[in-house]
């Protein structure tokens, strides 16, 4: 648009290059921050924090960190929450 003020020839090369580069920007930025989302995400929570969300949803585990008592179904696909989806809810 400059250039029409300026009494320049507008360049359409000089335009799809620059939305090339814009857009491609764009998406490499946009890949970068996909793939650190994805990777905090994946990272395991602290002992600290999964002992906070354990003793909310009554999950006991062992030293090991494997899963002991259960009574909400959360790691055992729904089992022992039998009673919530018979009571007509």
């Amino acid at each position: 648009m400059g250039g029409y003020a300026a009494g320049e020839t507008f360049s359409v090369m000089w335009a799809v290059i620059g939305a090339i580069v814009t857009l491609g920007a764009a998406f490499f930025l946009g890949w970068r921050f996909h793939v650190a989302e994805e990777k905090k995400k994946r990272e395991e929570l602290p002992p600290e924090i999964r002992g906070v969300f354990d003793r909310m949803l009554g999950v006991e585990r062992d030293a090991s960190g494997r899963v002991v008592s259960d009574p909400n179904g959360v790691f055992s696909g729904g089992k022992g929450s039998d009673d919530r989806r018979s009571s007509g809810r």
